[in-house]
């Protein structure tokens, strides 16, 4: 009777023990899935802070090239105001000449117009230029207000940039709190393990008490017979999925078996095909042995005709020596008598090669035909047979390894099974409501950190504009660059046409001079 009550209260220990283990095994679970958000939620962190880093190197960039800007617009002014100080310098000489050519005599009337119609083409000129150079300067204005407005948007930009970085450090603040209630959630399981072992040392001493608990004892006893009762449910689907199990294999078995039978069976076939293949090159080999010897035939036939008609040259020859020399007639015939036999002889020779020759050509022949009827046809036929049987092999192949694949997904997915039963039966209210605060605070941070991301694209978006902008205006800097150079070349050549022009009239002062010195020479004589 102690015993069964010992047993009884170890069983109750047990059963309190239990679900204290099971809940600390969820809460690891949890613990290693909220370690595992905060670490992405750290990755994320990090790549807005090389983002923001980006955005730093890229504002210290527009930095420079804003100074490089205003560096080329001084330098424009400069040249500008160079050019103004020549032309002024041009006109001061202009009104000059304009002044010396207006104090001559007016005999000299002639002469003098067309100096005062170039010097009225060059006021026309400098006005023209100094033009050009007010709508230069009203450029250089609008620039400057395209510049003012440029540097108003980047200030506005950099104040966007550090209220980003304020939200990025509140986001910090809120992963920093999130690390708290890791460690506050590693503390209270500290505590529950604490329980735990409290809670056996509470089942030690209630062995003490066995006499003073019989009633709850016995209320243990139905609780555990329920228990049982639902471990016996367990126990006999756990049989059921065992025996699944079981056939599982065993069909993975039968099908392995099916597999080798077949992979040895086309073993077999191949090195039946291997032989096939030995057996056709020995045959074209014996066919390139009867071709070598039917040339090696046909050379001695060629060299024997080529013999023949030799002999026939040197009896045309002897023809025509009998011919030209008529007095020895009877040595002649005598001669040519003896030579038809010895030439009917190799006709006869001749001819019986060639016929030598017709019947190997034929034989060859049909050595080929029923070589190319016979083997070559045979070939195909088992090679196109063998190529269909591997092709079968493969399918069936293919058909064992889906079944295969199906049974180990059945197998996956009654180990999931028994794997969520156990996992159902350790589940416990308090501690997921304490999941669910967390997941909404999971919940808040994503929200925040989708919002952060928003706040970035915007950010991204105005960069590009305003890099757009800077491209823009880079290019109207550009032409205006090149509009100051093809100025720079046309006061270059106005500058030219004014010296050149001064040289003519300098040449023309010396010849009106030349020419009043020889009217008062006139004058005095």
């Amino acid at each position: 009777m102690s015993s069964d009550s010992d047993d009884e209260y170890q069983s109750s220990d047990n059963e309190l023990i239990e679900p204290l283990l099971r809940e600390n095994k969820r809460l690891r679970w949890t613990l290693a899935k909220y370690q595992k958000k905060n670490s992405l939620l750290k990755n994320v962190l990090s790549e807005k802070d090389i983002k923001i880093s980006d955005l730093q190197k890229r504002d210290e960039d527009r930095d420079e090239l804003v100074s490089k800007q205003e560096d080329t617009i001084r330098n424009l002014i400069r040249q500008m105001n160079e050019q103004t100080s020549e032309l002024n310098f041009m006109a001061a000489k202009l009104k000059d000449a304009s002044g010396e050519s207006g104090n001559d005599v007016n005999p000299t009337r002639d002469a003098i117009s067309p100096r005062d119609t170039e010097v009225t083409s060059l006021k026309a000129t400098i006005d023209i230029q100094s033009r050009r150079n007010n709508e230069l300067s009203d450029e250089l204005q609008q620039e400057r207000k395209k510049r003012e407005k440029l540097e108003t948007d980047i200030d506005m930009w950099r104040q966007d940039f550090q209220r980003t970085k304020r939200d990025a450090d509140v986001s910090k603040r809120l992963l920093s709190d999130v690390k708290m209630q890791l460690k506050n959630m590693k503390s209270e399981q500290e505590q529950a393990q604490g329980k735990v072992e409290e809670q056996k040392k509470e089942a030690v001493e209630a062995k003490s008490q066995v006499d003073k608990e019989r009633k709850a004892a016995t209320k243990f006893k139905e609780d555990h017979d329920k228990m049982k009762e639902k471990f016996d449910e367990y126990r006999r689907g756990y049989d059921e999925i065992k025996v699944k199990h079981e056939q599982a294999k065993r069909e993975l078995a039968e099908t392995k078996e099916e597999l080798r039978v077949k992979l040895h069976q086309y073993s077999r076939q191949n090195r039946h095909f291997k032989d096939l293949e030995r057996k056709y090159r020995e045959l074209t080999e014996m066919h390139n042995r009867m071709k070598d010897r039917m040339e090696e035939k046909e050379n001695e036939l060629q060299e024997k005709e080529k013999t023949l008609k030799e002999f026939q040259e040197k009896v045309w020859l002897k023809d025509k020596v009998m011919n030209d020399f008529k007095v020895n007639a009877e040595e002649a015939l005598e001669r040519a008598a003896e030579l038809d036999k010895s030439l009917e002889e190799k006709d006869e020779d001749a001819e019986s090669q060639k016929e030598k020759i017709a019947s190997l050509a034929l034989l060859v022949n049909d050595l080929r035909s029923e070589l190319a009827r016979n083997n070559v046809d045979e070939i195909r036929r088992e090679l196109e047979t063998k190529e269909g049987m591997i092709r079968e092999l493969r399918a069936e192949l293919n058909l064992v390894k889906n079944s295969l694949e199906s049974k180990e997904e059945e197998l996956e997915y009654l180990k999931k099974a028994s794997e969520d039963l156990q996992f159902i039966s350790s589940t416990l209210e308090d501690k997921e409501y304490e999941v669910t605060k967390l997941e909404a605070l999971n919940s808040d941070l994503r929200t925040q950190i989708s919002f952060k991301d928003d706040q970035l694209a915007n950010l991204q978006k105005v960069m590009e504009e305003q890099k757009i902008l800077l491209e823009s205006q880079m290019y109207d800097l550009e032409s205006y660059e090149r509009q100051v150079n093809e100025k720079d070349k046309l006061v270059q050549n106005l500058k030219d046409q004014i010296d050149q022009h001064c040289k003519t009239i300098d040449q023309k002062d010396k010849e009106i001079k030349r020419h009043k010195r020889e009217k008062d020479d006139v004058r005095k004589e």
